[in-house]
């Protein structure tokens, strides 16, 4: 499997129009099926695309992107396959969103919103298994930070390992959704979804089931108050990486009805997390690394001491301290 890297500041790359779902099409068409620019695309087939909805399949299952009424707002699904695809959400077998399911009367869906469709960057990781993605609009030519929650969106979705060694579908997941017209993308938000329950590989996972994933200061109320405006002290040469955990709750899971008593599923393929610079937006981070404080450090590689590099998925105050890894090791 090959790691590919698209950015917003590649030559060749797309040019953004339209609204929020347009972009979002635009971007990951482009960068996980036809490629741009002399980059070929990283391996994922279309399930269906009309103007209403388009899917995107790995194998394992699709992710279905929905236009919604509200331009800002898009729609997120997943599903094992796809069987009608004359629709927005096509139809398909096991089709989810956020704790929604074919069959059940919830109402919440998965979502990602950002404030009057504006994107001027964005980044995709992928393989042809699992794809990493960031968009947001910044104002400052001088700040690499997220100006709020509500111009930012980052998903994972497709393949996670799972803690049970489970295959297929039970290994197809999304996070990084938010709620109904009222969500941004976030990991840390538990409104994600996965195909099959992570630990039984059955498509019944109970009522309101919950997925996210917790950065290393996961819990910890300072991170959303003072200590963000911190520059994190720390040694480069002496950060302490760690894969992100792919959590879970609620009563068919782990019988928990708390993100405090959340259980790992397992983990997700190149999303890390590092504990002394998740306390501090991207703007210290860069300037502790020796990097310049600029907004095109959202989706620039950073070199990492023993040869890695990582990139920056710093949203606003609930997704700091996350980095899509490019050492193929931490994708296995």
């Amino acid at each position: 499997m090959t790691v590919r890297v698209y950015t917003s500041l590649d030559t060749g790359a797309p040019a953004l129009t339209g609204d929020h779902f347009d972009k979002i099409r635009t971007i990951l068409m482009a960068c996980l099926v036809t490629g741009y620019g002399g980059k070929p695309g990283a391996g994922w087939t279309v399930g269906h695309d009309i103007p209403a909805g388009f899917s995107l399949g790995n194998g394992d299952g699709f992710v279905n992107y929905v236009r919604n009424s509200s331009a800002e707002f898009v729609g997120i699904y997943i599903m094992e396959s796809v069987t009608d695809g004359t629709t927005g959400l096509a139809g398909g077998v096991n089709r989810r969103s956020a704790y929604w399911y074919d069959g059940s009367s919830e109402t919440t869906r998965g979502f990602h919103y950002l404030q009057n469709s504006l994107i001027n960057h964005w980044m995709v990781v992928a393989d042809e298994k699992t794809c990493i993605y960031q968009a947001g609009y910044v104002t400052s030519t001088t700040s690499a930070n997220a100006i709020s929650a509500i111009t930012y969106s980052a998903q994972y979705f497709g393949r996670y390992i799972n803690a049970m060694g489970l295959s297929g579908p039970a290994e197809f997941c999304s996070v990084g959704n938010g709620y109904n017209t009222s969500g941004n993308g976030w990991f840390t938000q538990a409104y994600g979804c996965c195909l099959r329950n992570p630990f039984t590989g059955v498509v019944d996972q109970g009522a309101a089931p919950r997925y996210f994933a917790p950065g290393a200061n996961f819990g910890d109320s300072r991170i959303a108050g003072f200590y963000q405006n911190l520059r994190a002290k720390v040694y480069p040469a002496r950060l302490q990486p760690v894969r992100a955990a792919l959590a879970c709750f609620g009563s068919g899971l782990n019988g928990a009805t708390t993100s405090s008593q959340a259980a790992i599923a397992g983990y997700l393929r190149g999303l890390i997390t590092e504990p002394c610079l998740s306390i501090s937006p991207l703007s210290e981070v860069l300037v502790t690394l020796g990097l310049t404080n600029t907004w095109q450090g959202r989706v620039r590689p950073i070199n990492i001491p023993g040869g890695r590099q990582w990139l920056p998925i710093f949203g606003y105050t609930q997704d700091l301290g996350f980095f899509a890894s490019l050492d193929a090791a931490d994708w296995g």
